[in-house]
């Protein structure tokens, strides 16, 4: 790693009360012994690292999950100390804590919480219809999810962001602008909005393939992206990511970071990590986690990113962003241009109104986005 690069640091919290049956991230089931395992093993890595990386500069911290709110308010402060005395954590801008309203729920937790430093609060709502939060498999009603982040706000989070998830089984557009509504009215710094992925092995999946659920159709859901970014837009959120909208100044510096190829630390069960061209994860297993953590990555489980892996990433990452791809950056990494070998394809979704030329680069404009994967594929190298 560039020395003169700070690095973001994401720490993954393996626990859920109950695994939401559309889920497929990493996470295990709550208790305090295993809490206090994986607090250990995770500080224990933190510790390492910093020596390995000679109190590297850190810019961000990502606490995620599974639920993070599960955590008590104490082992925040003991990652802060870890934190502090391992890692030049004099200039970072933005720690974000993720949390679900039925445990980020006290004003001690949020206090503990600006004690420790953590400045950004992202909370898992997912939906303000409490018949969605059922069929979601949520532990949560609407009512909690408001309180939730009014009390957040009362307690001095300044930076506070929700997630929701559209195309639900059964979700109609004028449901999905409801909710976008009932948001909106909660006046957060920031909204992630994913449509429901239906992820191999997940109760969803398999209640689809059983004829149990039946997601909306192809042209309802592509109507609820389209009209709910019109109506974020109007409503002062600028959508600076493909799922991303924010009010101006207040985009995740954490999650841009990942868009432009930054590198990244990844502490915990099933935590990615990204450094000197070398990618690797952490044992999913927590038992095997809690004996392995700070341990060098075995070589088998080390991805070498090649040249040609880093020029597709870098396409991939920048096109999800409204800024786009940047075609000085882009010849600087591959030695030739973005158009080269491109011309045709790009002329083609140019006409579609899928990718717009901008000052800079390219850029996916919001139909673009809709089929992002669709169109990055083929402009792959």
């Amino acid at each position: 790693m560039d020395a003169a690069e700070p690095l973001l640091l994401y720490v993954h919290v393996p626990f859920c009360r109950r695994k939401c049956g559309y889920c497929s991230f990493h996470s295990g089931p709550w208790s305090e012994e295993a809490a206090g395992a994986y607090v250990d093993a995770a500080c224990r890595e933190l510790r390492v690292w910093g020596e390995r990386l000679d109190r590297p500069r850190v810019e961000t911290v990502y606490v995620g999950g599974g639920t993070p709110s599960l955590l008590p308010g104490a082992a925040f402060m003991r990652f802060r100390e870890f934190l502090d005395t391992r890692f030049d954590f004099g200039e970072v801008s933005e720690w974000t804590v993720e949390g679900n309203p039925e445990s980020a729920d006290s004003a001690s937790f949020f206090r503990d919480l600006l004690r420790a430093g953590v400045n950004r609060l992202s909370l898992g709502v997912q939906s303000f219809d409490d018949g969605e939060l059922v069929r979601l498999g949520r532990l949560h009603t609407a009512a909690q999810a408001g309180r939730s982040l009014e009390l957040a706000r009362a307690c001095g989070f300044k930076n506070i962001g929700l997630d929701l998830i559209w195309g639900l089984p059964g979700q109609s557009v004028a449901a999905w602008l409801d909710n976008l509504a009932r948001a909106v009215e909660l006046a957060p710094e920031h909204l992630s909005c994913y449509g429901l992925s239906v992820d191999p092995g997940t109760r969803l999946a398999k209640a689809e393939q059983a004829g149990a659920v039946v997601l909306p159709e192809d042209a309802v859901q592509e109507e609820m992206f389209l009209v709910g970014g019109d109506f974020l837009e109007q409503s002062g959120y600028f959508q600076y990511e493909i799922s991303n909208f924010c009010i101006p100044g207040r985009e995740s510096v954490h999650n841009s970071g990942y868009w432009t190829g930054r590198p990244y630390l990844g502490i915990g069960p099933g935590a990615v990590s990204c450094l000197n061209g070398k990618r690797w994860r952490n044992p999913e297993d927590l038992g095997v986690y809690t004996r392995t953590a700070g341990q060098e990555p075995a070589a088998r489980n080390v991805e070498i990113l090649s040249r040609r892996d880093r020029i597709n990433e870098a396409v991939i990452l920048s096109l999800r962003t409204s800024r786009g791809l940047n075609a000085e950056a882009f010849h600087a990494l591959s030695g030739h241009g973005f158009e080269q070998g491109r011309e045709e394809i790009l002329g083609e979704f140019e006409k579609k109104n899928m990718l717009r030329r901008t000052a800079t680069g390219w850029s996916l404009t919001r139909s673009g986005m809709l089929l992002s994967n669709a169109v990055l594929a083929e402009l792959l190298e």
